[in-house]
């Protein structure tokens, strides 16, 4: 069985990260790989990165949200069963752990 992985980005104004994100995981070798940005409204160049890579993006939106755990709490519309839900959250948590080593 090929499980599908998803990664969840949450971003606002990432102009400087999130172009080496999406190079990131359009090479891995794993090919059933669900992407989804969740951008709290960015104003620098984030979007139109995000709009460069949306051939290998599942699903973004960008809207002006109280920040990263808004942010998160939003995808429960996009995922509608509680189990699908704690994988995304927990690769945006870890997305931003390691992001926090820069």
């Amino acid at each position: 069985m090929n499980m599908k992985v998803s990664i969840v980005t949450p971003t606002f104004n990432s102009s400087k990260e999130i172009e080496d994100c999406l190079k990131s995981i359009s090479s891995q070798t794993y090919h059933n790989i669900e992407h989804i940005i969740v951008d709290g409204g960015s104003t620098d160049e984030t979007l139109d990165i995000i709009k460069k890579y949306s051939g290998r993006i599942a699903y973004w939106i960008s809207e002006s949200d109280n920040g990263i755990y808004d942010a998160m709490r939003s995808l429960s519309s996009f995922y509608l069963y509680p189990p699908h839900c704690f994988f995304p959250l927990l690769c945006a948590i870890l997305h931003l752990w390691l992001l926090s080593f820069y």
